[in-house]
């Protein structure tokens, strides 16, 4: 997969005929790699999905969770295999563990961690990615706390399986967002204070 990006980093470069600084040259190369891995990640959870024969409720929750970490962001694997894999966690876990029966106490207790978990960690920068700048920090967060009441309140008016899907959507996103996941994988969190 690397050497196929890196081709096709050479081809941009030829085609287009530009000529890139070092620092530029590490930002289209890291945009073309995203670009490719998420093209490749979704085309094998829906292939998956489509086997599986859960290809409506892989759409839904991925679209729960792309929602959300789109203000939360959170933790992103290095490689594009172990990115796959927690990509396959979180969706299929999350698919999974909905066609269970919550009580509604356990859904509540779920949803004020994973709120608390936003509140305290939420957003979560990357190595790459580091949130700078102090007020769109301060505006993701909020952001991402009214989703997740959002999606609280909407477990309440919904069948059971969606209604789990929304709070499953919020814990493991919350779970993306602490430094636990960071720690296992010894990567850096709060890349922000760095530049402060």
């Amino acid at each position: 997969m690397e050497l196929y990006l890196e081709n096709k980093i050479v081809g941009y470069i030829k085609k287009y005929k530009c000529t890139i600084t070092g620092n530029d040259e590490e930002i289209l190369r890291y945009g073309i790699q995203i670009y490719y891995f998420n093209i490749s990640k979704l085309l094998i959870l829906f292939s998956f999905s489509i086997i599986l024969g859960i290809f409506t409720e892989t759409c839904i929750t991925f679209l729960l969770i792309a929602i959300l970490k789109r203000f939360a962001y959170g933790f992103h694997a290095d490689t594009f295999w172990s990115c796959l894999a927690v990509t396959f966690v979180n969706i299929f876990g999350i698919i999974y563990l909905s066609e269970f029966s919550f009580n509604p106490l356990i859904k509540i207790m779920l949803a004020l961690t994973s709120l608390i978990l936003f509140a305290l960690f939420a957003p979560a920068d990357t190595e790459e990615r580091p949130l700078v700048d102090s007020k769109k920090r301060l505006k993701l967060k909020i952001k991402t706390i009214s989703v997740a009441i959002l999606y609280f309140i909407l477990s309440f008016f919904t069948n059971n399986t969606l209604s789990n899907m929304l709070v499953l959507s919020l814990t493991f996103i919350g779970l993306n967002t602490c430094p636990v996941l960071y720690i296992l994988f010894k990567k850096e969190y709060k890349n922000y204070e760095k530049f402060i």
